[in-house]
């Protein structure tokens, strides 16, 4: 049983964090206490739910969805790409919607405003990189909605990232930026697209199942805070 620090995340949040990946249904020992002096939070990642005796909160069980990318994928003229022409703080008040289930907003033993910090940081890395494509809904001039699709990846897209207003939401939005970063990922060569969601977030869940994305796994995840 290791313990990984996380660098990114401890510089990021000021303070140090690990993360104990546990497999095939392994419990932790006794002998864990000892390998969390160093840290003021432990991420811990299981396949299967941990025992109620256990220190840790359960934060978040992330659910996974893919699809696979056929030829019928077809490009949506009303999704376009964010630039300048829209405010960039409508994108960043989605940014902050998308992350409503966030385990970094539902822990309240988070105090430094890490969650705004973190999904500011999100977005912001997004634009920047131009291997993420970030694509929008337009509506009235307003940004509608938004998705993030990340091809940096060999083998399939990513989605990172995905709102929609609550003035805009029923209208199948969400369901037609899907499609246009399923188009998207196919004409960049890509076969199959992944997104993870909360498994609390019921909508989510609902929009990829409705738009036929299957769930390929699940993963508690626990906060150790100590």
């Amino acid at each position: 049983m290791k313990i990984e620090r996380l660098n990114w995340d401890s510089e990021f949040f000021g303070y140090s964090i690990g993360k104990l990946t546990l497999v095939n249904k392994e419990k932790p020992d006794e002998s864990i206490m000892d390998l969390l002096k160093p840290y003021k939070l432990i991420y811990v990642f299981t396949e299967s739910s941990l025992p109620p005796d256990f220190p840790g909160a359960l934060v978040d069980t992330k659910i996974l969805f893919e699809k696979t990318i056929t030829e019928n994928s077809k490009p949506i003229d009303t999704i376009v790409g964010f630039d300048s022409n829209y405010l960039y703080e409508e994108l960043l008040e989605l940014a902050f919607l998308s992350g409503t289930y966030s385990r970094f907003k539902t822990d309240q033993n988070f105090k430094r405003n890490e969650f705004s910090k973190l999904y500011k940081e999100w977005i912001d890395k997004s634009l920047a990189n131009d291997n993420i494509c970030t694509l929008i809904k337009p509506v009235n001039r307003h940004v509608g909605g938004f998705i993030t699709v990340d091809l940096n990846n060999q083998y399939f897209a990513q989605i990172g990232l995905v709102a929609v207003s609550d003035k805009y939401q029923g209208k199948g939005i969400g369901s037609l930026l899907l499609s246009a970063s399923e188009y998207l990922a196919y004409k960049k060569g890509f076969s199959k697209i992944k997104v993870a969601t909360q498994k609390l977030n019921t909508a989510a869940m609902n929009l990829y199942s409705k738009n036929g994305y299957v769930q390929s796994s699940s993963t508690f995840i626990y906060h150790l805070w100590m």
